[in-house]
């Protein structure tokens, strides 16, 4: 490990920590994840297997970041929320709350993820915030189930993908 840890965090010796990243807290750094450039974990996150966290990334609170998921740029990974298999979220993008962003699911720009919502196979980008729902390849790439488009700056609550 190059970068900066506090004695109570955990980071794998099969684990990278660049130079100027950190890991914080209770945080554990597992497998071959990959902590580079200033991203911080901090709190209770789990960061593990292939996972990278980079550029000015935080994944903090009792976040999980697994599988071969990317989280870069100043995007964040907040509470309970998780990101897995071959996940990225990138800009300024939040996952928060207890969202989980899965399978091949990009989340990028200023987009924000929260409450229990789940993305898997999606994109949700831009200005938009997506709150309590299910985004899955059911839903037409950059749609709601409502018919709007995924990249304007609504608010959805409490939806369900139609069949």
């Amino acid at each position: 490990m190059d970068g900066w840890g506090e004695s109570t965090a955990r980071v794998a010796d099969t684990a990278y920590v660049g130079r100027h990243a950190k890991v914080c807290g209770h945080a554990r750094v597992q497998g071959h994840a990959r902590i580079d450039g200033n991203a911080i974990v901090r709190g209770y996150a789990v960061v593990d297997q292939h996972r990278i966290v980079m550029d000015n990334a935080i994944v903090q609170h009792k976040a999980r970041c697994s599988g071969n998921a990317i989280i870069r740029d100043n995007a964040k990974l907040l509470g309970r929320s998780v990101i897995d298999m071959n996940c990225v979220v990138r800009g300024v993008a939040k996952v928060k709350n207890q969202a989980h962003c899965t399978g091949n699911a990009k989340i990028s720009g200023n987009a924000v993820l929260c409450g229990q919502t789940i993305v898997s196979k999606g994109r949700v980008r831009d200005n938009s915030s997506v709150g309590s729902c299910n985004v899955s390849p059911a839903i037409p790439l950059g749609s709601s189930p409502l018919g709007e488009s995924l990249s304007n700056p609504i608010s959805y609550g409490r939806m369900q993908s139609q069949n």
